[in-house]
């Protein structure tokens, strides 16, 4: 069997979230090893992670897709992995950004009723 992975992985013992729905669900999982391109997490039988979200584990947050999963394992590969070293960011930072978006979205629309009234 060969080993498609792009980076060295180091095995972990981590605590890691996978956040989506604008930060509005969240499910926690184990990190088991972890690379520049991607993680592999330990996760309840019943979480079923989306197919693109952010994790974050410690401080830091990727952006990142569902490469394969089993029934208590999934595979993450980190957006950009493929091209090069993901630029890892401060789960704050991602947060903010997204709080910015909604805010944004919620003032649109009010200037659409705004103009239509």
């Amino acid at each position: 069997m060969s080993d498609r992975r792009q980076s060295d992985r180091r095995k972990t013992y981590l605590g890691g979230t996978i956040v989506f729905n604008s930060d509005g669900s969240t499910i926690n999982c184990l990190v088991r090893n972890l690379s520049a391109s991607g993680a592999m997490i330990e996760l309840d039988w019943l979480s079923h992670p989306p197919a693109k979200f952010y994790f974050e584990t410690g401080k830091r947050a990727y952006w990142a897709n569902t490469a394969w999963r089993t029934a208590r394992e999934a595979g993450l590969l980190f957006a950009d992995g493929s091209v090069s070293v993901p630029e890892l960011v401060p789960i704050e930072w991602v947060r903010r950004l997204n709080r910015s978006k909604a805010e944004r979205q919620q003032l649109l629309r009010q200037v659409q009723d705004l103009r239509s009234a």
